[in-house]
């Protein structure tokens, strides 16, 4: 890890000619870590790629709003039920 650390912070000195205050060692070590897991993430053969998270986003959205439809109608019939029991309690 230190080598890494000592090829970023070559970078920075190449780019500003020093290696700026601003930017503390642990941030380093922070932005490194999450540029390995991002390289890691998008070159892993193994597990779902975007496309099969993509369809399962898809498959997960029609359920919902599947679901939702029908819920709504079948609410809207009990109250409509609800409905017509009171008005023929009040013999409307």
């Amino acid at each position: 890890m230190e080598h890494v650390l000592g090829l970023v912070r070559t970078k920075i000195r190449r780019r500003a000619g020093h290696v700026p205050n601003e930017i503390p060692i642990q941030e380093l070590r922070t932005m490194e870590t999450l540029k390995v897991a991002v390289a890691d993430f998008w070159s892993e053969e193994e597990g779902a790629t975007a496309v099969e998270y993509a369809v399962m986003l898809a498959l997960i959205i029609a359920v919902c709003i599947g679901s939702v439809n029908v819920l709504a109608s079948n609410t809207g019939e009990s109250f409509n039920r609800s409905a017509d029991a009171i008005a023929a309690a009040f013999g409307n």
